[in-house]
């Protein structure tokens, strides 16, 4: 496996790491329901991106949870973090998660080939 060098970024308040190559990134502009930021960070060598969205949030963690069931999550806890996970079209993966009073969404590479990474390894890494 190579060396995982990259940048600290912190979206909303919350910390993440991202892995060498992803420096580009863009503000998505929402007009949902909930108050927060969404970046996304592009690597333009492999054309892969990693899309983070972070919102201030009061709502209850069991429904949150309740609901990513559902719809197909499955419960997952990486770094401590108990969130749900799962497999999306187009070989992504979608990782959420509550932390005080932040709402983590996360979409990923199921597999970022240029570090070696499957999903769960870049979720460790991204999640501090």
């Amino acid at each position: 496996m190579t060396s995982h060098s990259g940048n600290d970024v912190t979206i909303n308040g919350v910390g993440f790491h991202l892995p060498a190559g992803f420096d580009e990134s863009k503000l998505v502009d929402e007009n949902g329901s909930l108050e927060g930021e969404c970046y996304i960070y592009k690597n333009n060598e492999d054309h892969q991106y990693i899309q983070i969205g972070v919102y201030n949030s009061e709502k209850d963690k069991s429904a949150v949870y309740d609901s990513l069931s559902r719809h197909g999550y499955s419960p997952e806890t990486i770094n401590g973090k108990d969130g749900y996970g799962k497999l999306s079209y187009g070989l992504r993966y979608g990782y959420c998660y509550i932390d005080n009073d932040k709402y983590i969404v996360m979409d990923i590479p199921y597999v970022y080939a240029e570090q070696e990474m499957q999903h769960d390894d870049l979720l460790s890494y991204l999640i501090k």
